[in-house]
């Protein structure tokens, strides 16, 4: 019984990494096109219950994942849509050159977490 007790203790302070692959808001149909199944709204909850756990989370990373989220131009539309729906709501103010530079918007993330 102790160890359980401490082991959920440790388990508590433990800070996390948080990965956000954007495709994971993605299917594909019988065809093989890629399409949003996940609703905006669903992105906006997932985002405010990210914002909920700020104090815990140590990083943050995107993976745009334009492959998985629609066919050549279109995945990398959608993708950079959803990313923009996050910032947004984070506040980063990212812009698509600021998702394809450096610094990255692994850095701006980390950083707007470090602030908190």
């Amino acid at each position: 019984m102790r160890s359980k007790e401490k082991g959920s203790q440790y388990k508590n302070n433990l800070q996390w990494i948080l990965n956000l692959d954007i495709d994971y808001f993605f299917t594909d149909d019988r065809k093989g096109a890629g399409y949003q199944f996940l609703t905006d709204q669903y992105v906006l909850n997932l985002c405010r219950e990210i914002e909920r756990a700020l104090d815990r989370i140590d990083a943050v990373t995107i993976a745009l994942s334009p492959d998985f989220c629609g066919d050549g131009r279109q995945g990398w539309q959608n993708s950079l849509r959803i990313v923009s729906l996050i910032s947004n709501h984070f506040d980063l103010r990212l812009n698509n050159e600021d998702l394809l530079s450096t610094p990255s918007v692994f850095d701006i993330l980390n950083r707007k977490v470090a602030n908190r």
